[in-house]
């Protein structure tokens, strides 16, 4: 190769990698959605147990947060309305059920999916299911662990009843008839609880309880909502996937597509106090080891990999002391703490944003039509 060519090849490469890192320092000033006069001020940190839904809380949190910034129906005080990620998911899995699903389980999905499986059958209240739900659970909890199994079996071969109280005393009554109940109660059960119960609710085969009998009368209409999904994913325009191992990546084409998400979150955020939160689709890996960066295999393979596909929403920014703009996620697990590789708070982590972005799917935002 002729040198006096490279020369002004590489120092032009330097200068504009150099003025991009300069630029996406300099514009990361800082925002968090979720304070005072902010989109996710009213929005709570959800915990989705045992179950793998993380794709409908995430939906659900989008929506209700256009819902709560714009004071729409069921948001006031003192009950506010918010969306049962729960009833959602099972109205996703019955709209979006195909040959790459099980039929039963409402494990797994897509955060645009379940944004628009929620606007066409409505926001179901949340308190209202979980007041019912701990009927059940009241049930679950006397069992131990292989008669719960028998329980959840049994479950999803009642048939459905006119009313929740009608259910209960049918179950009750197999309960009793089959033996169910121990002489006395496990302390360790306490612990199993939420995960039983959240077992019971993964079969489509229970969809009737939950979105005609623990949802009536507790739905609010969103179809009058003007907003709609908004997905743009790792496809480049030859629609190939984005490949990166470790921090090379396959061209430059697919860096572009990096940058590309990477500026799409930052123009939301730069929007201020009008700014929404952010779904995202990634590898959730990246949270526990900062290092981790998924390959072509994940792309399409994720679940055969240690990348951990998850949702979670992106709700703010800021610069860290060392000069690199840190994305905040929020993560669908609770505010416990967990084993975290990043500075985190309250079910919220702190993550370099092209750590983040070297392990995105997809970026979800909801826009007005």
């Amino acid at each position: 190769m002729n040198v006096i060519k490279f020369k002004p090849i590489l120092l032009t490469a330097i200068y504009l990698l150099f003025s991009y890192q300069m630029a996406s320092a300099n514009d990361c000033t800082d925002i968090r959605l979720d304070r005072p006069n902010y989109s996710m001020e009213r929005v709570p940190v959800t915990n989705q147990g045992g179950l793998g839904i993380c794709y409908s809380h995430i939906a659900a949190s989008l929506v209700d947060s256009y819902r709560f910034f714009n004071n729409t129906q069921n948001t006031q005080e003192p009950n506010p309305h918010y969306t049962s990620a729960l009833a959602l998911a099972v109205n996703y899995r019955d709209d979006n059920n195909n040959f790459f699903y099980n039929d039963k389980d409402i494990e797994s999905g897509h955060i645009c999916s379940a944004v628009k499986s929620l606007l066409k059958h409505g926001s179901c209240n949340k308190e209202a299911i979980n007041k019912q739900l701990l009927k059940i659970e009241s049930l679950i909890y006397t069992l131990d662990s292989e008669r719960q199994s028998r329980f959840i079996n049994m479950l999803e071969n009642v048939e459905a009843k006119e009313s929740l109280d009608e259910l209960l005393e049918s179950i009750e009554q197999v309960i009793i008839k089959q033996n169910l109940i121990p002489t006395h109660l496990a302390s360790s059960l306490r612990s199993r609880v939420l995960d039983a119960t959240n077992s019971v609710f993964k079969t489509l085969n229970l969809k009737k309880i939950v979105t005609d009998l623990l949802c009536e009368g507790q739905t609010v209409a969103l179809d009058h909502l003007e907003v709609q999904c908004n997905i743009n994913d790792l496809l480049n325009a030859d629609n190939r996937p984005l490949a990166c191992f470790g921090s090379e990546c396959l061209d430059d084409e697919d860096d572009e597509d990096v940058m590309t998400l990477l500026e799409q979150i930052h123009a939301v955020l730069d929007k201020g106090v009008d700014a929404r939160p952010i779904g995202i689709e990634y590898c959730s890996k990246v949270l526990e080891d900062k290092s981790y960066r998924r390959n072509l295999l994940t792309y399409f393979f994720p679940e055969n990999t240690e990348c951990g596909p998850h949702g979670s929403m992106i709700i703010g920014r800021k610069k860290a002391a060392n000069g690199q703009c840190h994305l905040l996620v929020r993560n669908t697990w609770g505010t416990q703490s967990h084993t975290y590789d990043w500075e985190s708070e309250s079910g919220h982590i702190w993550v370099e944003q092209n750590a983040l972005a070297d392990n995105l799917f997809k970026v979800v935002t909801l826009v007005d039509k």
